[in-house]
């Protein structure tokens, strides 16, 4: 099987075998060696473009494998094959906040975002009810993926409520927002 990154996703080729008679032949996908699921019937076809792949790659590598029934009640697998080069289209293109990870989260979480072009980072967490909790002022980012580290506490070392927090991150004249839930 071989594969190569197309702007509609990741197209994924493999040979016919004309000695085997296949009565099922399916393509398997997922995130870690040995824990496939079933993507698509490859029945009748030799080609497939991934249009999810892209996107299931910002968590880290894939890997893909055909399996088929034979007439005769066997199972044929091919290799697992790994895809651990990122899409050409997986360059930062625009700045915006990508979230937070772990979300929910109990005691720390990663807020990450992108930069189209180097310059300032603004980020504010706000309660429910509008109050500012915490902030960071990050002069002079690089473009590309950036992230801060939030340990759950306002402004004064205080322990934040439980709750659901809104992150705004303003840069390059972008302002963007999303959710952030803390639990206790």
């Amino acid at each position: 099987m071989s594969s190569r990154w197309l702007s509609s996703g990741l197209e994924l080729a493999w040979a016919e075998l004309p000695e085997v008679a296949f009565t099922e032949l399916a393509l398997y996908r997922g995130s870690a060696p040995g824990s496939l699921a079933r993507v698509m019937s490859a029945e009748g076809t030799q080609t497939w473009t991934d249009p999810d792949a892209a996107r299931l790659f910002e968590a880290g590598p894939l890997f893909y494998q055909l399996i088929g029934r034979t007439g005769g009640g066997g199972i044929w697998q091919s290799p697992e094959i790994e895809i651990h080069a990122a899409p050409p289209s997986s360059a930062v293109v625009r700045t915006r906040l990508l979230g937070a990870r772990p979300n929910p989260f109990n005691p720390i979480t990663s807020i990450e975002f992108e930069l189209e072009r180097p310059g300032p980072v603004q980020l504010t967490i706000y309660d429910m009810a509008g109050r500012r909790v915490r902030d960071w002022s990050l002069e002079n980012q690089n473009a590309g993926a950036g992230r801060v580290t939030w340990n759950g506490t306002d402004f004064r070392g205080s322990r934040a409520a439980s709750g659901v927090y809104i992150v705004r991150m303003q840069a390059d004249g972008i302002v963007d927002t999303k959710r952030v839930t803390l639990l206790k």
